[in-house]
């Protein structure tokens, strides 16, 4: 029986051995080698001594596995959410997004402008096309540029200088508002009224040749064009061969552009590839084009 204790007593040594290597734990090791001296005086002599020196053992085990614990946990505490000083404030986004509203009110409107102004010039153009098709059903297929002054035509007013005079016949078909006549992006300014109304309130120039019987010729457009890469003056002689192109665009996009009035009633927006093709395809072989004298 004395064995048979010693045997275990030494188990349980070996155990609590064993235990604080693992763990690593050294502030509880005095109670352990008092037990380990307690436990070599008397392990032969008494069989309950030896099995209560085992049992403090696992009670001492079980001490160092609660402060363990308690250790663990301390280290495991969660850190607290702190504000960094880099972060934006309330304060610092709410005026961030009210810098881009400006910026975008700022940009938009200007944009938008832009475009109304290109549409008003189109619409512009409408109108006057729409008064010549009408003048032109009243005159028996003529335009007015065709007919004399005694049969309300304008013919005897091919100069250059008189380039408003073939539009201000208009004015029964368009009202007393000579506000079409202006592009809103032109920097001309509009005639009071028609008894005013000059080359320096027109922004279009007219052809004197306009043919009826080719439904894609040109009639009229904006008065920024030029010939063969040359901004012409007066009335300038235009072949078919001829290259014309715009030199800028009402709604100053990137690609020069115009409105055009055509024959067949229609009016267009076009860019320079655009004018050259309807030019091509209208096939006028000789067309006399009256640009406002005063022009730019």
């Amino acid at each position: 029986m004395f064995g048979f204790a010693a045997a275990t007593s030494r188990h349980c040594a070996s155990v609590k051995s064993e235990t604080s290597r693992s763990n690593g734990h050294r502030s509880s090791r005095w109670p352990f080698l008092f037990l380990e001296a307690v436990r070599s005086y008397l392990e032969w002599n008494s069989f309950p001594v030896t099995w209560t020196l085992c049992v403090l053992t696992t009670i001492d085990n079980i001490g160092c596995t609660r402060e363990r614990f308690r250790k663990a946990k301390q280290e495991m505490k969660i850190i607290p959410f702190r504000h960094s000083r880099n972060a934006m404030t309330l304060f610092e986004i709410l005026l961030v997004l009210l810098v881009i509203t400006v910026m975008v009110g700022f940009l938009l409107p200007s944009h938008g402008n832009r475009r109304s102004r290109s549409l008003t010039c189109l619409n512009n153009v409408r109108q006057i096309n729409l008064a010549l098709a009408m003048f032109y059903q009243d005159h028996a297929n003529k335009y007015p540029m065709q007919l004399p002054e005694s049969d309300g035509g304008t013919a005897e007013f091919t100069s250059s200088q008189f380039t408003y005079r073939h539009f201000r016949v208009l004015t029964n078909y368009l009202g007393r508002n000579p506000l079409v006549f202006i592009c809103p992006a032109d920097s001309k300014l509009p005639a009071a009224n028609f008894g005013t109304f000059e080359n320096t309130n027109l922004s279009y120039f007219i052809n004197l040749d306009a043919d009826s019987d080719r439904t894609n010729g040109l009639v009229f457009g904006d008065e920024f064009i030029s010939v063969n890469g040359a901004r012409p003056k007066g009335n300038p002689v235009v072949t078919w061969t001829m290259k014309l192109e715009w030199t800028k665009s009402h709604d100053k996009s990137s690609q020069p552009s115009g409105s055009l009035g055509l024959v067949d009633g229609s009016a267009r927006r076009a860019t320079n590839p655009d004018l050259q093709q309807l030019w091509v395809k209208s096939g006028q072989e000789r067309a006399r084009f009256s640009l406002p004298e005063t022009s730019e």
